[in-house]
């Protein structure tokens, strides 16, 4: 009898230091410990350092643009939602929603894309993610959840604007966010979405980190899984992007670096596959996660004009 109490103490120790570990993953990777005090600094990997001085530079100006109104909205399980709306000085109907990636503010991942999208007449709406900057909650759940936030966006804009014409920007994890929301039933005045470096898997994608992190992925799996499920409510599963754009009908770019090591380009091969049909794949050669734009400006502003030209939007 004593060695079945023993054995059922080692199996209780085991179970706890699961869960333990499961909780202490979650924390580390869907949870956003930076809500509060978010970082502006620009990324500061060696890849990314010759553009320090200049993304410091954009980052600071575009923190300086006047947004009109701060917009909060509830999410279909009932998280706090903020936007930001930016009126463009030119009377438009278009309104770009502008999605960006983990852990980062909005304005500093579109320190380039604010300005650019106000320059082409469009209004922005830049949302801060659930568990980012004024939205409510802590997890991040890698456009599981997120695509449903963009959906209530698009909602939130036909209802108010009288369903005016709309375009999906997203880096990083937000481009991961509206690949995602692609594959959903997006109403007709979805006219195309521009996915800047986003992942083709959110389950590949943290395996992947933790890969770069010497962590065996089959051991880290089922803690990653587990963790998401139990505290974050949400299933790694459903973050498989390729089926979400293999479904799609709008147009997507795709802008990809090719020395991304954050989010590999070989993701926007495979998305680009996907669906031929529907997807434009534009390489920026030489360049690292996120920085497309300081590579090569004109290119990237050319990119996206035939994008809309190829595709009729204005």
């Amino acid at each position: 009898m004593t060695g079945l109490y023993i054995a059922l103490g080692v199996i209780g120790l085991l179970v706890v230091a699961f869960f333990v570990i499961t909780y202490v993953i979650y924390r580390m990777a869907f949870y956003n410990d930076m809500k509060k005090h978010p970082s502006w600094e620009p990324m500061g990997s060696h890849s990314h350092k010759r553009w320090q001085n200049e993304a410091a530079a954009m980052i600071e100006d575009a923190r300086q643009i006047e947004h009109q109104e701060d917009i909060f909205i509830k999410s279909f399980d009932g998280c706090k939602l903020h936007a930001a709306l930016y009126m463009s000085e030119v009377n438009t109907n278009t309104f770009a929603i502008e999605c960006h990636g983990y852990k980062d503010p909005a304005v500093k991942d579109f320190c380039g894309g604010l300005g650019l999208a106000l320059s082409k007449n469009q209004n922005v709406l830049l949302i801060d993610h659930r568990g980012h900057g004024q939205s409510g909650g802590r997890t991040i759940a890698f456009g599981i959840k997120e695509r449903y936030d963009v959906l209530a966006w698009i909602d939130y804009l036909n209802k108010r604007f009288n369903n005016p014409k709309i375009l999906l920007y997203g880096i990083s994890m937000g481009a991961a966010t509206v690949m995602l929301a692609s594959g959903l039933d997006l109403p007709e005045n979805v006219l195309g979405i521009v996915a800047d470096c986003g992942y083709s898997s959110a389950k590949e994608e943290v395996l992947y980190t933790s890969d770069k992190m010497g962590i065996n992925r089959k051991l880290a799996y089922p803690a990653l899984f587990t963790g998401a499920l139990i505290y974050g409510h949400f299933d790694l599963r459903k973050g498989e992007v390729i089926e979400a754009v293999k479904k799609t009908t709008k147009p997507i770019l795709i802008i990809h670096g090719t020395e991304d090591t954050t989010v590999p380009f070989k993701c926007a091969e495979d998305l680009y596959h996907a669906n031929e049909e529907k997807i434009t794949l534009v390489p920026f050669v030489g360049a690292p996660h996120g920085y497309s734009w300081m590579l090569d400006t004109r290119k990237y502003i050319n990119t996206i004009d035939e994008f809309y030209k190829k595709n009729g939007i204005e």
